[in-house]
């Protein structure tokens, strides 16, 4: 599927939920990135996946500060590494991937990413973690 396709499948909510991986969450998130200014990447990825998620009757799931962090890190390692596709970003930023801990451990606590105040409003990483 093409850059295109999996833009226009994603926001006609056609991607259904075993097509919408993490790893596709991630390559939709750097298509905005790479394609708009990083705050109208951050509130279409939001836009888009909240919409998406409404569609497969997941409104609950949505998490802005989730959404944003991912868009955020996504732009600073697009910037990084100058990667040209999607592959190339992903072969250099495979921690992007980690499950295991999740990748945003490294970031936040497990205690800010489960309040509903981060579920609502994006929230800076915790200090010093």
């Amino acid at each position: 599927m093409t850059d295109d396709e999996l833009i226009e499948a994603f926001e006609s909510h056609r991607l259904t939920r075993e097509e919408f991986t993490h790893e596709a969450h991630l390559r939709v998130g750097w298509i905005y990135a790479t394609r708009l200014p990083l705050g109208e990447a951050c509130d279409t990825m939001a836009r888009e996946l909240l919409a998406w998620d409404i569609a497969y009757g997941l409104g609950d799931r949505y998490h802005e500060t989730v959404t944003w962090a991912f868009m955020f890190i996504i732009h600073e390692k697009q910037l990084a590494c100058g990667a040209k596709s999607f592959d190339e970003f992903l072969a250099a930023n495979p921690d992007l991937m980690r499950k295991s801990p999740p990748f945003l451990a490294d970031y936040y606590k497990d205690e800010t990413l489960g309040s509903d105040l981060a579920r609502k409003h994006f929230l800076l990483p915790d200090a010093g973690h």
